[in-house]
């Protein structure tokens, strides 16, 4: 029940801009008066490009897929006689030399065939001098994810498990549907930024949330119906309906639907009862643990009597503290001289506490920063691959499915091993390790031989993509072992927040494709997952067994011995 609730109130925005950020062919808009011709003699886009300025022949030719085509026209002094005069002869009477300016009115847009036709270049003019704004979409809402990141863990820990996750619903719906309605692109930016830091503010509350909600044999089975829904539902659904919802406003209106389903689905949500353990609230805990107990006693009867609320405190060992009553007006008392006597602090001070929370001792510091780094390479792999995968020309729909497709044997792989195998580090060192090979391979082969077929590369990447699709479920549930649940939030949303850097390197690290050497990047790729290995190599085994619930808690979980 608690998977289902989670479940359906998630979203997968951060797929989104594959289809919103679609960039089309385009040329530039004339005058009225030229455009009425133009539209009268029935001229195809290609055709009515060559015409008004430089353009190439090849209608396919790679430099229009890198826009370096129609962001000029020709200069001449009467365009209507002009253009008369091309359309009786039916060739341009210019040179591709002649002189040219900018295009003063805009531009006409003509979406490729295997592109989404209605994303946000077209809206609002996102090419030439402005091409630059496209990608920056992406990185602002990666930046976006770091912040949520961040304070998802801060949150978590502070204000519990259960009201982060319900608060982060309710603004990642208010944003979410504010997104489908800006009026310009700045506001697009900022909103989209504001719905990653709400989304994954949400993400780093669950992860702990449903790691904290079973035992260790069965963690892992229990976080992949969220894994399969979120990787592969949500996507394949995205990519369904964008094949026929050509408005990319009508479309992100979709993709934020579950949300608003949440906020009232995710009131119901209990709190966590290792949280509340590790907050002294006991009787909470166990009241918690109770409703559990009840629940499940519904579901699975195996013929046993229930037990009375006295009876399952007896089974826990428990012994609840007598209940000091006090009236609404004492509390509230209570909790105002609270906020008077602690308002004199400073806020840098809090800010302090909270950055150093992840490096009170040598061992947590040691930890936070090498878990830092292994997120920054798991990232930086994983979305590089996955968009490095959209240099092949097809269908964007079919392409996503396929992205989509590869995230199943991800999800069962790393919920069949983590079930049969005790330690968490060592499936982890030979994942990455068999990934790195898969990309050195595939990618020294291309940059050496240069092949006229794409087929190795394409193999590799994809084989790659759904190893490291496995370790990216697995690392959410080895990493927040490594830390007691008194700062379990706070150090993975550091954590994997500030290794964000490395999906946004991701983007430039492609770059180097064009500029030196195809499959230079698969390259780069193979050399962080190994380096991925080496920092596993410094980090401590786990069970997922008798994990910390405080710091000063002297019992640490098992480890298994190297």
């Amino acid at each position: 029940m608690i998977v289902t609730l989670v479940c359906f109130s998630m979203s997968s925005a951060i797929t989104f801009a594959v289809y919103a950020n679609a960039v089309p062919r385009f040329r530039c808009k004339m005058e009225t008066e030229v455009e009425e011709i133009l539209a009268k003699c029935t001229e195809s886009f290609h055709e009515a490009a060559a015409l008004i300025g430089p353009w190439p022949k090849d209608p396919n030719d790679e430099g229009l897929h890198q826009g370096q085509y129609g962001c000029r026209r020709y200069q001449v002094n009467n365009r209507t006689i002009y253009l008369k005069k091309i359309l009786e002869k039916r060739t341009v009477l210019l040179s591709e030399n002649s002189s040219t300016e900018v295009c003063p009115h805009g531009h006409v847009f003509d979406p490729w065939e295997h592109q989404y036709p209605g994303g946000i270049v077209a809206d609002w003019d996102l090419v030439c001098e402005e091409a630059w704004k496209v990608p920056f979409t992406s990185s602002m809402y990666m930046v976006g994810m770091m912040i949520g990141f961040v304070l998802g863990g801060v949150c978590g820990d502070r204000l519990g498990r259960r009201k982060t996750i319900y608060m982060a619903t309710f603004l990642e719906c208010g944003f979410g549907l504010a997104v489908s309605f800006s009026p310009n692109y700045v506001a697009y930016v900022v909103l989209r930024t504001l719905l990653a830091m709400s989304c994954t503010i949400k993400v780093t509350s669950i992860s702990v949330f449903l790691v904290e909600m079973t035992n260790a044999r069965y963690r892992s089975i229990f976080g992949a119906p969220w894994s399969i829904y979120f990787n592969f539902l949500c996507r394949s659904v995205h990519a369904l309906a964008a094949m026929y919802i050509h408005n990319w406003r009508y479309l992100h209106l979709l993709v934020v639907a579950p949300p608003c389903f949440g906020v009232f689905a995710l009131y119901f949500l209990p709190e966590s009862p290792r949280w509340l353990v590790s907050k002294d609230r006991l009787d909470e805990a166990v009241s918690t643990l109770y409703k559990a107990y009840r629940i499940n006693h519904l579901v699975c009867n195996k013929g046993r009597p229930i037990m009375t609320r006295n009876e399952f405190n007896k089974e826990l060992n428990y012994e609840p503290k007598p209940m000091q009553s006090k009236s609404t007006l004492q509390a509230i008392s209570e909790r105002c001289r609270l906020c008077i006597q602690t308002c004199d602090k400073r806020i840098c001070s809090k800010v302090f506490k909270v950055i150093k929370g992840p490096y009170q001792t040598g061992e947590l510091a040691k930890r936070s920063i090498i878990s830092t780094c292994i997120f920054a390479g798991q990232l930086c792999c994983f979305f590089g691959l996955l968009f490095y995968t959209r240099i092949i020309r097809d269908s964007i729909y079919l392409i996503s499915f396929i992205n989509a497709l590869s995230s199943l044997p991800a999800t069962f792989l790393s919920s069949i091993i983590y079930s049969c195998v005790r330690s968490r580090r060592r499936p982890l060192l030979v994942l990455y390790s068999v990934a790195g090979i898969i990309l050195l391979i595939g990618g020294l082969y291309t940059v050496i031989l240069q092949p006229s077929s794409e087929m190795a590369l394409i193999v590799c990447c994809n084989l790659a993509l759904a190893v490291l699709g496995a370790t990216f479920n697995m690392i959410f549930i080895y990493i927040p072992e490594l830390f007691p649940a008194t700062m379990r939030t706070e150090t993975l949303g550091n954590a994997s927040g500030l290794g964000r850097v490395g999906s946004i390197i991701s983007s430039f690290i492609n770059e180097l494709d064009k500029k030196f050497r195809h499959g230079l990047p698969v390259v780069i790729y193979a050399t962080v997952t190994l380096t991925v290995v080496l920092l596993l190599c410094c980090m401590p085994d786990t069970t997922g067994a008798n994990i910390k619930d405080k710091l000063e808690d002297d019992q640490s979980e098992a480890e298994v011995e190297a």
